[in-house]
């Protein structure tokens, strides 16, 4: 069990750095290499590739109005045994705007667009991924197998929220006026319920309200377009390495308190990308504040970030801090 007793109060990273409740992203340091992400230069159509591993939210959008017209077509004769008037009224132009209204139009695609026969209108929509604000940060081109997944994410759920997805794949350095585009080379799902069933799965007995609250703050640090190799590093820690929620939830919760409430926070994290040979690593530093005396500690993961599929190479383990003279 990991606890604070014997750590001094000396601190390695400050709460300005990347503090957990303003999530500043802070990614440069005297002794590691800063990421430029394989030299991107401004975007052009002679530009290479850079690497993006990114989370957020799959939206849906009608490029023009006759799209929108044949989906409602389609959605007509799907609808009470195909019996309704496939005679459609002008179109009015007129947005919906009503929450009741956008709830019931996401329903609608994911019914039309789960039926094969209706692959060639979701092929022909135009795919959006969006951060936690709603924001949209990139355009999503996929396969025809990719267009599935992307059809599951829009899946309606129980509270009307969307759920989140992690996108592997390429994109090109943004310009000032355009959304980006990525190149899909994998969708994936993963959901706070999937980590604590995971993480219960393996360590059974740990406070189930405790845990979730972890779980969800930690995740929070995902919130950033998955662009830098810093970035990757942190989602790809985030989605597939569990050993940082049961790390993090044994320094917040310390066994050997009297008190069930938490006796440290996550105050601090830090990336830090250096070169090992030819790759290149990225450290996930995660920094913990004692509640009461103020000590901190460090622990850290380490991620090879070096091509388009990143890999652990340390779950989550003491780091100290190296001090130059």
């Amino acid at each position: 069990m990991r606890t604070f007793s014997g750590f001094q109060s000396s601190q390695y990273i400050t709460a300005e750095t990347y503090s957990v409740t303003e999530r500043k992203r802070y990614f440069s340091s005297d002794h590691y290499l800063n990421s430029d992400n394989s030299g991107i230069q401004p975007a052009s159509s002679d530009l290479p590739m850079s690497n993006v591993y990114v989370s957020g939210q799959v939206k849906a959008d009608f490029p023009n109005i006759g799209l929108r017209r044949e989906f409602e077509r389609c959605l007509l004769s799907i609808t009470n045994g195909g019996n309704n008037s496939q005679y459609l009224a002008t179109d009015t132009g007129t947005p919906l705007r009503k929450r009741k209204d956008l709830n019931e139009l996401k329903k609608s695609l994911y019914t039309l667009f789960s039926k094969p026969q209706f692959t060639y209108v979701a092929r022909d929509m135009s795919w959006t991924l969006m951060d936690a604000y709603g924001n949209d940060i990139y355009h999503l081109d996929s396969s025809e197998t990719q267009l599935n997944e992307l059809v599951k994410a829009i899946e309606p759920t129980d509270r009307n929220v969307p759920q989140a997805v992690t996108i592997l794949g390429e994109t090109t350095l943004r310009s000032e006026n355009n959304i980006p585009s990525i190149t899909i080379r994998k969708v994936e799902t993963v959901t706070p319920s999937s980590i604590i069933n995971t993480i219960n799965s393996q360590i059974p007995g740990m406070d189930d309200n405790n845990l979730k609250k972890t779980v969800a703050e930690i995740l929070t640090l995902g919130e950033n377009e998955g662009y830098t190799n810093e970035d990757r590093a942190l989602n790809y820690c985030l989605d597939h390495n569990m050993k940082i929620y049961i790390g993090a939830y044994e320094v917040l919760n310390n066994s050997n308190s009297s008190t069930s409430s938490p006796t440290a926070q996550l105050s601090n994290i830090y990336v830090a990308l250096q070169v090992s040979g030819s790759r290149r690593v990225a450290k996930v530093i995660f920094t913990f504040q004692n509640i009461e005396g103020g000590g901190t500690q460090s622990w850290y993961s380490a991620v090879d970030v070096t091509d388009e599929y990143p890999f652990l190479l340390v779950g989550f383990k003491r780091f100290l801090q190296r001090s130059f003279i």
